[in-house]
């Protein structure tokens, strides 16, 4: 899950707020953007954001940043309290272990290899 602003709606129960009905776990760190885009379609981006420039393309949040991600878990599993836990958890014992750095480290080494970028974001067809 991508960070969740505090005031961000929820787009399932009106009136209410996406933190209302989700627990979300400790932070773990994410990795750069990657742009998606349409199979056929051509790449624009090329490795430099000002390749985009005219284009339209949708974003998650208005200002790109950098933000954690997450797990979210629904408050209407009975079980939410435990999973929640046990996810933390995992997450600490992955951090501590240094797994979750290599882990990372070797998505963004593949995709750029595969992408014939030797750094920047990925674009990944869909």
């Amino acid at each position: 899950e991508y960070y969740i602003e505090p005031a961000a709606p929820s787009d399932v129960y009106a009136g209410t707020k996406r933190l209302d009905h989700l627990a979300l776990s400790r932070n773990f760190p994410g990795w750069p953007i990657a742009f998606l885009k349409r199979k056929g379609e051509e790449d624009g981006f090329k490795g430099n954001l000002i390749n985009l420039k005219n284009e339209k393309i949708g974003v998650v949040r208005p200002v790109i940043k950098y933000n954690y991600l997450y797990f979210a878990i629904s408050r209407k599993i009975p079980s939410w309290e435990k999973t929640l836990k046990d996810l933390n958890a995992a997450l600490e014992e992955f951090e501590t272990s240094g797994l979750l750095f290599h882990i990372i480290q070797s998505v963004n080494a593949a995709c750029a290899v595969s992408h014939g970028r030797g750094s920047g974001s990925p674009t990944h067809n869909f």
